[in-house]
């Protein structure tokens, strides 16, 4: 990359992504023209928990007309893209987020104009504003941080069985089903994606090279540890007002 591109890079280790579920219900607004909002927009939202595969789900929460359709569907727009990291710096999922107070400015102008954007509200005022409401109902609510689980099979000679099921129980395997055919024994569960490599690193030795292991994604688990594995976020955080109100201005 660098003597091709002029690209100065550095590979760091693989990491396992992980996402966060919502874990109750949190409410939270911004009036507009009060506690440091620069913003012509104010906003109320409501996070609700949904069930798992559920997604995002996002409702206007207001009367048809009351709001313009533009300021809406920006609303949505920032709604969304505050969910990309969450309190953890996950992708928050399966939750419903329903617009519960809101407030603009009509078009106005001033002499001999036609429209004076310091005046009226635009889009972008409820873009911006609504990572901050999202940010504080998310605290209130509360997430889990929730690790991919994957499904394994793997074939093991007889010899090596006691000490691979020793492995895999260490590394925080379920095994749900043994069959025995021809000598070997055939070994089903779910194990966390990120202990993976670990089995495969481990399998040659343990078996001679006799194992066959695969696996697959079946679904995210709550995180069991005491403390929940961070993601670094990109760019500004919403969850500082101030800071955030500084980064995205008016």
């Amino acid at each position: 990359m660098a003597d091709r591109y002029g690209v100065r890079v550095r590979f760091s280790g693989t990491s396992t992504a992980c996402i966060e579920r919502v874990a109750g219900t949190g409410t939270a607004e911004e009036r507009a023209n009060e506690r440091g909002n620069p913003y012509l927009a104010g906003l109320g939202l409501r996070i609700e928990a949904a069930p798992a595969g559920h997604g995002i789900e996002f409702r206007p929460g207001v009367e048809p007309g009351r709001l313009p359709p533009a300021f809406v569907a920006a609303t949505e727009e920032g709604v969304r893209a505050a969910l990309r990291q969450g309190r953890y710096g996950w992708p928050v999922t399966d939750c419903t987020v329903t617009m519960t107070a809101s407030r603009y400015w009509p078009r106005q102008s001033s002499s001999h104009q036609k429209f004076a954007k310091s005046m009226s509200s635009v889009a972008a005022d409820f873009r911006n504003l609504a990572p901050v409401v999202v940010a504080a109902a998310l605290r209130r609510a509360g997430t889990r941080v929730c690790q991919p689980v994957e499904r394994f099979d793997v074939n093991l000679p007889q010899r090596a069985v006691e000490t691979v099921m020793a492995l895999l129980g260490r590394l925080g395997a379920v095994v749900h089903d043994t069959t025995l055919a021809g000598g070997y024994l055939e070994v089903s569960g779910t194990l966390p994606s990120a202990r993976v490599p670990q089995v495969v690193a481990a399998l040659p030795d343990l078996t001679g090279g006799e194992a066959v292991l695969s696996t697959t994604f079946d679904h995210y688990a709550p995180v069991t540890a005491e403390e929940s594995p961070t993601a670094p976020r990109r760019g500004p955080d919403p969850g500082d007002r101030e800071a955030w109100f500084r980064a995205v201005p008016r």
